[in-house]
């Protein structure tokens, strides 16, 4: 291992020691707040089917660490599925016990950026995340006209809906449109642009960019079998 491997991989462990502690924290002060005992009858109310849902969330947690490994093609190989299924559980439960929910994506990518390519990892986290964004909008475009024939809404609360609706679109299109064109090597240009960074800073990142817009823009078009088949997972988590 290189000096620089090396060093990556030892602030590796320091940040994972950190956000682990706080995790550990928030756990901490919510179980303080609630009550072991309140905890305990709310599991015991919940009775059998706090296992089916345990279940159940425990196979969408597989299916998203092997959507993961599998947007890595072809690095997939340089890191094992229970390494891959290690850092989503770990990602997923900073995003639960901390603030934001935000911090359990650097704690998937310093968890495996010591076993594969920054680049990769990175573009295949994000693919992951944008991935189950787009379901989620499929499923609340679908779910929501449903919704309105099989249950009476209040006038309040279609209204709430309807203003939800005119700023999801216009998000989505600006995202896909965003996607197109790059969405790191556009944020290194606007840097560029509001003069945040030098000429020299802005070509380098945007070599080391151009990769991951790259791998990301499979979610549009010229996807290949390993995007495909990692959208595939995605879904299965979903279900």
């Amino acid at each position: 291992m290189t000096e620089s491997q090396h060093d990556r991989h030892h602030a590796s462990h320091i940040f994972n020691l950190v956000v682990m502690v706080l995790g550990g924290i928030g756990l901490a002060w919510m179980l303080h707040d609630l009550g072991l005992d309140y905890f305990a009858t709310a599991i015991a109310n919940v009775g059998i089917w706090f296992a089916v849902i345990l279940a159940l969330d425990l196979a969408a947690l597989c299916c998203d660490a092997a959507a993961l490994q599998t947007f890595m093609r072809p690095e997939a190989g340089m890191v094992s599925y229970l390494r891959v299924l290690g850092a989503q559980a770990s990602g997923r439960a900073i995003n639960v016990l901390t603030p934001t929910g935000a911090l359990g994506e650097p704690t998937k990518l310093s968890m495996l950026v010591t076993h594969a390519p920054r680049a990769r990892v990175l573009s295949s986290l994000v693919l992951l995340n944008l991935g189950q964004f787009y379901l989620s909008v499929i499923a609340i475009v679908i779910g929501t006209p449903i919704m309105f024939l099989l249950v009476d809404i209040p006038y309040s609360l279609k209204v709430a809906i309807g203003i939800g609706f005119a700023v999801l679109v216009p998000l989505i299109i600006g995202l896909g449109v965003l996607v197109h064109r790059g969405a790191l090597t556009t944020t290194v240009h606007m840097l560029r642009k509001i003069r945040l960074i030098s000429a020299e800073r802005m070509e380098s990142w945007r070599t080391r960019v151009e990769h991951v817009d790259g791998h990301i823009r499979e979610l549009q078009t010229n996807r290949t079998h390993g995007t495909w088949k990692g959208f595939l997972w995605v879904w299965s988590s979903r279900m």
